[in-house]
Formats: structure tokens, C-alpha cells, sequence
């Protein structure tokens, strides 16, 4: 996203020759021919982020639009006092980027991490904050704020912006939404560089009623790599974790094309280390009719169940009347009383409903005593 801010700026100086970016000290790499292009409209105000903007808000009394360009949280909360009382109440044209939105700079710590700035920069007076969803927005953001002529602070991330350019037609209005999509299951509202996820979600509501016994992996995605690091970043310092690390490596390492494989893979490798050895059925298997609640019945009825277990999002759906009618309880996850265990990654007391493998790897083959 920033690349395409920079590109979108450079072509806007021959319109508009008073702009000014100031940098913290960072971005060379992106804003390179930016300065070599166009010396006398760039500044380095060094690694003193509440000097930049005092400095922005001088040129912009002058008559200057000015942009800031910095880190996350650098050019938003380690300067608030001067965006507020400098920029913000003397109604400037002072334009505050940030690159690295959210959890882009992850690896860096809680001082790289921008998770609290929308609200905060929201909250303050007489400013306009856009948070633009993809590469076209960016320019068209962009464009926008040079021409807004007050305080702005526009939030990128380092998403790779996936485009759905056939909206176009839909003009860029700060303030206004654009809809990128028409269906009649369900609206989501989207801003900032999650939109690339949103996507993703959007491709998957349109194979709803789909079996999951046919659902496809996608394997252009590297999910396997992602998933792996997760569990490894949250649970490696946890006890039991070069225990039963390898079984889970070794299933992620794997080729998979079906999903429901996968999960009755993991499924079948956990009751294996606990253990269990409850005998395991796919649905798929029991000839039965219906759907959705009629075939969690009928399914339970088959097999001689009294109690059928359910996630929380089965609230939502269950028709519970139907199970007590049919003789058979339903119990939700929330409704377990689990007993706390020790958990290696938690700071604020016991978090319970938590997966599997965080029982696991903090407690070993304890579990069952759980």
C-alpha cells in the first residue's frame, strides 16, 4: 500500500507543488525517488516524531500540505499531544500516515503494534481518518486528502491489497461506503487491509450447503507454513511441546487436498495420543436423510445418542425444540465446566475453551486428569 501512496503523491506534485512529506527516519527504500525527484518538497526530521509534526503544522499555517510518514504508532500516539492541540484545533492541512496498521510489524513487539490508534485518532477534534481496503483506494485516498484541507490520518497496512476493480465505477468518497458485493445471506462491513481475508471469507459463503466431505483445500495459499508458526510462536516454550510437537509437524507437512481428511487426521492423532479409542464414524457413511438440524437427529437417532455436543455458534442455528422433542440433549461448549490447568502463555488468570493442543502442551498426558 505504501508504494502505491508514494507513486499517487508523486503524480500530484505538479498539481499541487506545495506538498511536503516530512519522514521519521524510515522508508528510504520507498520514498527514494521521492526525494530525489523532488528535493525541496522532502524533509528528514530524524527519529523525533513529536518535532515532525510541530514542524508540519508551521508549514501548514504557511500554506503547505503536508504529509507525515512514519511507523504504526510513531506518528500517531508517540505524538498525540501535537496532533491534537498543534494540528487538530488550529484546523491545518496536516496529513498523518502511518504504514504497518494493526499487527503488520507483529514481530516487533507491542511498540510496533497500531491497535489502538483508529479510535483514539477518531476521538480527536476536527479530524478526518481513512483507512483504505485496497491499492485503488489508496490512491484515491490519496488524492482526496491532498484536496480535504484539514487534518487527516491515513492508516496502511502491509497487506497486499487484493483489488476488486470492477467496482470502480463507485466513486471514492471519504465518509461514504462502497459495495464491492451483492448477496442475501449476510452483509460484512470492512475497513483497512483485512479486506484481502474478507475475500477469502465472501469465496467461502458462496459454497454454503456445499458437504464437507467435498470441500477442497486451497493450496495455492501456503496455510500449512502460517498455521505451523502460529501453533509454534504461541506454544513452544510450553512444557509438553517438543513432546508432541512431531505428530502435529509431521500432519502439516503433508499434502492435503480434502479438508475433511485433514480434520479427521488431527482428530484421529489426538485420540491416539490420549489414548481413546472411541470407534470414529463419518456422517457420510450412516445412511440418513435431511438437513441441517433433521440430520443431526436423525444421525444421533441412528447411532442410539442421547447427547449431541456443540460448539457455541450452534446457538445460532439449532432448532433445540426439535432435539427435545426427539429425546435427545444438547450441550454447548460454554456449558462444560472445565477445571483451570496451568497454562504457560497466560498472564491474566485461566482462559478456558481454548483448543485442544493448549491443554496438550501444557499439561502433557494430565489432560485426561482435567
Amino acid at each position: 500500500m505504501r508504494d502505491h501512496f508514494i507513486n499517487e503523491l508523486s503524480s500530484l506534485i505538479d498539481e499541487f507543488p506545495n506538498i511536503i512529506l516530512i519522514t521519521g527516519d524510515l522508508g528510504f527504500g520507498v520514498l527514494d525517488d521521492f526525494r530525489k525527484n523532488y528535493p525541496d518538497n522532502f524533509i528528514n526530521a530524524g527519529v523525533a516524531e513529536q518535532n515532525m509534526t510541530g514542524i508540519a503544522t508551521g508549514m501548514a499555517l504557511e500554506e503547505k500540505i503536508v504529509f507525515t510518514y512514519s511507523i504504526a504508532n510513531f506518528p500517531t500516539l508517540r505524538c498525540l499531544e501535537q496532533i491534537r492541540n498543534d494540528a487538530c484545533y488550529h484546523g491545518v492541512n496536516v496529513n498523518i500516515v502511518s504504514i504497518g496498521g494493526g499487527f503488520s510489524y507483529g514481530a516487533l513487539g507491542i511498540s510496533h503494534h497500531a491497535t489502538e490508534d483508529l479510535s483514539i485518532m477518531r476521538s480527536l477534534p476536527e479530524i478526518t481518518v481513512v483507512s483504505p481496503s485496497s491499492f485503488w483506494e489508496v490512491e484515491q485516498a490519496t488524492e482526496a486528502i491532498v484536496q480535504n484541507k484539514k487534518v487527516c490520518y491515513l492508516r496502511l497496512d502491509k497487506s497486499t491489497g487484493r483489488d476488486m476493480d470492477n467496482n470502480i465505477d463507485q466513486p471514492f468518497v471519504i465518509g461514504k461506503t462502497r459495495t464491492l458485493a451483492e448477496g442475501d445471506f449476510c452483509t460484512i462491513f470492512v475497513t483497512g487491509g483485512i479486506l484481502e481475508e474478507v475475500w477469502e471469507v465472501h469465496d467461502d459463503l458462496q459454497k454454503l450447503g456445499q458437504k464437507i466431505c467435498d470441500v477442497e483445500i486451497d493450496n495455492s495459499k501456503n496455510w500449512r507454513n502460517k498455521h505451523w508458526r502460529t501453533i509454534s510462536e504461541n506454544y513452544s516454550k510450553c512444557l509438553y511441546f517438543n513432546k508432541f510437537f512431531p505428530a502435529f509437524e509431521n500432519i502439516f507437512k503433508s499434502n492435503w487436498s480434502n479438508l475433511s481428511e485433514l480434520n479427521i487426521k488431527v482428530i484421529s492423532e489426538i485420540l491416539k495420543i490420549l489414548n481413546i479409542n472411541t470407534k470414529m464414524l463419518k456422517a457420510s457413511s450412516i445412511n440418513v436423510e435431511g438437513n441441517s438440524t433433521d440430520l443431526l437427529i436423525n444421525l444421533c437417532k441412528t447411532i442410539n445418542c442421547k447427547k449431541y455436543l456443540s460448539g457455541e455458534g450452534g446457538k445460532n442455528y439449532l432448532q433445540l425444540d426439535k432435539f427435545k422433542s426427539a429425546g435427545i440433549e444438547v450441550v454447548f461448549e460454554k456449558n462444560i465446566n472445565q477445571k483451570p490447568y496451568k497454562q504457560n502463555h497466560s498472564k491474566l488468570g485461566f482462559v478456558q475453551n481454548l483448543s485442544i493442543i493448549d491443554s496438550l502442551f501444557n499439561n502433557g498426558n494430565k489432560i485426561l486428569d482435567t
